[in-house]
């Protein structure tokens, strides 16, 4: 643990060779070459900010099944400025071995903007003291009556006062034979305060003030996904071609739906709510046209 000169930061670093762990059901867990960084500045504007780093991550099944995760490195920044908290995340892992098979590599990315630390706190707090109300634990899921929800409605609109937002921008999983993605943005405005009382579904509808979503699947990716989860049973070639034609049956059906676009072995698609509507893909529904479209064939 270092200090500066004046006091106005701090930062911890650390590094453990080795930790294992004996978990219930004849499991096990273990990391190779741990280290970590954390640095907090008391001045200024400055985000704090931690970097974790794990060369090898192990899991064994009680059935004697492995998942390993090389090159782990997780790097995230936070912040807090007039009560409201921004946030972000971010995790890679260089390869994902599942019983000897290599699945590639992910990484992904998480955000938080504008939370009301001091209204998450109060919102939680209600519910615990709920749970206390009723005897129950953190564990336990509360029995909520009228008067509850509308005790944990009115942290909730407190809460949605700064417009909150969260992200997920983006998740991206690349096995050498393609890439697919993922990216997700919600967020969220205060409603009008007579529907404190309205139904679950329309303040939801009402608390979301706009939600982006965006998707790319990569066929080669698939293919040779389901080459490798079908190589016990089946042979690769045989098995590749199966994965493509069923990639192909789908990919024509959101295609004609007009939920996706396909071309050159990408299937992409990006959604847009937002004033009650859904922009997908360029072309504008309203929620029940939308709701239609989800409502795929059975294939």
């Amino acid at each position: 643990m270092t200090y500066a000169p004046d006091l106005a930061a701090i930062a911890t670093q650390g590094d453990f060779p080795s930790f294992s762990a004996r978990l219930p059901d004849d499991e096990s867990f273990s990391l190779q070459a741990l280290t970590f960084d954390k640095s907090y500045s008391f001045e200024g504007d400055q985000p704090a900010k931690i970097r974790f780093d794990i060369a090898q991550t192990l899991y064994t099944g009680s059935d004697n099944a492995k998942v390993r995760l090389d090159a782990f490195t997780l790097t995230g920044e936070s912040s807090e400025q007039n009560g409201l908290f921004d946030g972000k995340a971010r995790y890679e892992v260089q390869a994902v071995h599942s019983s000897d098979v290599n699945l590639g590599k992910l990484s992904a990315a998480f955000q938080v903007s504008r939370l009301d630390l001091k209204a998450f706190q109060a919102l939680t707090g209600q519910y615990d003291a709920i749970l206390a109300e009723q005897g129950l634990s953190d564990d336990d899921l509360a029995d909520l009556d009228d008067r509850d929800v509308l005790r944990l409605r009115e942290h909730l609109f407190e809460l949605l006062k700064s417009k909150p937002s969260l992200a997920l921008d983006p998740f991206v999983w690349d096995n050498g034979e393609g890439q697919s993605s993922l990216s997700a943005t919600f967020d969220f405005v205060r409603p009008d305060f007579a529907l404190i009382d309205a139904p679950s579904d329309e303040l939801l509808m009402q608390a979301v003030g706009q939600v982006d979503v965006s998707a790319s699947v990569s066929k080669s990716m698939v293919a040779k996904l389901y080459a490798q989860m079908m190589s016990s049973t089946e042979d690769a070639e045989r098995a590749n071609a199966t994965a493509r034609m069923l990639f192909d049956m789908y990919a024509g059906v959101l295609t004609r739906t007009g939920l996706a676009k396909y071309a050159d072995g990408v299937l992409t698609s990006a959604i847009r709510y937002k004033d009650q509507q859904a922009v997908v893909n360029g072309t504008t529904y309203t929620i029940p046209e939308f709701l239609e479209r989800l409502s795929l064939p059975d294939l």
